[in-house]
């Protein structure tokens, strides 16, 4: 329910914060916040596994040149396995170096994720929880609307057997139909309170408590999002690493 999208308004459609008004969500905002509230109570893919070392040579033209090559001058000969020594210790240094990389990267990111998600399970009960709360605030509401409605009827009441007193009434008579006059205007008074302040107390979630909390949650989502995108694309780099044999 997202509150940036809510009208308070009576049976007809207008604003009322008196009697009879509800709380009603616009269609397309309450179907977005739904949507919200759902993403992270819905199991995200696991991220992909953390790159495993490979024993696979680097590819490397140029190393694949020089063993290509088969000098005749014992000089160049000698030359050239030099070369091919140097180059391979310099590119299983390289693909060491590349490994340990991706993989603190790799398990940073799934750390960042798990801590995310964790407090987007806790953020999205303290949605729920307030969400719960104006609920029953408008529950309130509703059974102070019938218990105003109900001493609105005991006044009417009250006044008609006042005005239907005979000419001829007691003293006594009179008094007792004027007191449960002021009674039943007392009860009218106590009921007219109890429900507004109950309205108040239905604003002040709407407009005051519930949009932070709500705000925090989409924050969370947005950054459960990037962080789920730079794991599906660590994972397609490290594949792509793997076709080269730096990683697996």
């Amino acid at each position: 329910m997202n509150v940036r999208g809510m009208r308070i308004v009576d049976s007809r459609g207008v604003f009322n914060g008196g009697f009879g008004a509800q709380v009603v969500p616009v269609a397309d905002d309450a179907a977005a916040a739904q949507a919200v509230l759902e993403r992270l109570s819905t199991p995200v893919p696991a991220p992909a596994e953390q790159p495993q070392e490979t024993k696979e040579a680097m590819p490397d033209p140029v190393l694949t040149g020089l063993l290509k090559l088969n000098p005749k001058n014992p000089e160049r000969r000698a030359e050239r396995d030099a070369l091919v020594s140097e180059r391979m210790q310099a590119n299983e240094r390289a693909r060491a170096l590349i490994e340990i990389e991706l993989r603190e990267d790799h398990s940073a990111l799934v750390q960042q994720h798990a801590e995310c998600r964790a407090r987007g399970r806790a953020q999205e009960k303290i949605v729920t929880d307030v969400l719960n709360k104006l609920a029953e605030t408008q529950q309130e509401i509703n059974r102070l609307d019938a218990a105003f409605a109900n001493r609105r009827t005991e006044l009417e009441t009250a006044k008609q057997e006042r005005a239907g007193l005979p000419r001829f009434a007691t003293d006594d008579q009179i008094a007792q139909a004027d007191a449960a006059v002021r009674k039943a205007q007392s009860h009218v008074e106590k009921a007219s309170q109890r429900h507004a302040q109950a309205v108040q107390e239905r604003n002040r979630i709407v407009l005051t408590a519930l949009p932070p909390e709500q705000k925090k949650l989409s924050e969370i989502v947005v950054e459960l999002n990037r962080l789920e995108a730079l794991l599906s694309g660590a994972s397609a780099e490290s594949a792509e690493r793997l076709e080269f044999g730096f990683v697996g």
